[in-house]
C-alpha cells in the first residue's frame, strides 16, 4: 500500500522515522489538496479545488500504517483518505493521505510546500549524464555549472531555468525548484532516489 507524505514525515522531517522500514517511491504533487499551518509546528492538507501539494509517496505496510495512524490521530485530528493516482507508469493506484478533521475557518494563507530540514536530503539524479548523489544546492550548482549558460548564482540559475522553461517551477529554495524539476522532467533520478546522510 502506499501514502503520500507532505510535512513533518517527509525525509529530512522530525517524524520521518515513522517510515524507515519503508520504501520512497517518488516525489509527487498532489491535486486537489492545500496545506494549512495548524499553529503547532505540523502542517494539514486540506482539499482545495485548484491547488497542489509538494510532497513524498512511499510504500508502507500494515504496521507502519497503524503507526501513522496513532500519529496523526486518524479519526480525530485528521481522518485517512484514499485517492486514485497515477505512479510513473502505473494508473489507477491507491494512495492514503491524511486530511485535516479540525475546522478551517482561521485559514490566513494556503501552503503547497511544509518547509524542512533539507540540508541533509540527499537527492540521487543525473545532471549532463553523470550520476549525482547530493544535497539540493549541490545539486543545482551542478546543474549551473553544466548547463553552459552563466549564471552567478543558483537563484540567478533557477530563474533562468524557470524563464526558458516556461514552465511555472517554483524558485524560492534549491529543494523545491529540485522537486519540482524532477516532477516536471527537467531532471531525471536515478537508483534509490532520494536518502538521508547521518
Amino acid at each position: 500500500m502506499f501514502v503520500f507524505v507532505y510535512g513533518t514525515l517527509k525525509m529530512g522531517g522530525h517524524n520521518h522515522h515513522y517510515l524507515k522500514d519503508s520504501k520512497f517511491v517518488q516525489h509527487f504533487l498532489f491535486p486537489e489538496l492545500t496545506l494549512i499551518e495548524t499553529g503547532y509546528g505540523f502542517p494539514a492538507a486540506i482539499m482545495n479545488e485548484g491547488s497542489s501539494v509538494y510532497g513524498e509517496i512511499y510504500q508502507i505496510n500494515n504496521k507502519t500504517l497503524l503507526n501513522l495512524d496513532r500519529l496523526e490521530g486518524e479519526g480525530s485530528l485528521y481522518f485517512r483518505k484514499e485517492r486514485s493516482i497515477t505512479l510513473e507508469d502505473l494508473r489507477g493506484v491507491r494512495v492514503k493521505v491524511y486530511i485535516w478533521g479540525r475546522p478551517t475557518h482561521h485559514i490566513e494563507e494556503s501552503l503547497y510546500y511544509w518547509d524542512i530540514d533539507d540540508s541533509k536530503v540527499l537527492f540521487n539524479v543525473i545532471v549532463d549524464g553523470r550520476k549525482h548523489t547530493d544535497t539540493a544546492d549541490k545539486i543545482v550548482f551542478h546543474m549551473r555549472f553544466f548547463d553552459g549558460e552563466l549564471a552567478p548564482t543558483n537563484k540567478d540559475y533557477m530563474e533562468l531555468v524557470k524563464l526558458r522553461s516556461k514552465l511555472d517551477l517554483k524558485t524560492e529554495s534549491e529543494a523545491v525548484f529540485l522537486r519540482d524539476c524532477i516532477l516536471r522532467g527537467i531532471v531525471k533520478e536515478h537508483g534509490d532516489k532520494l536518502t538521508y546522510k547521518v
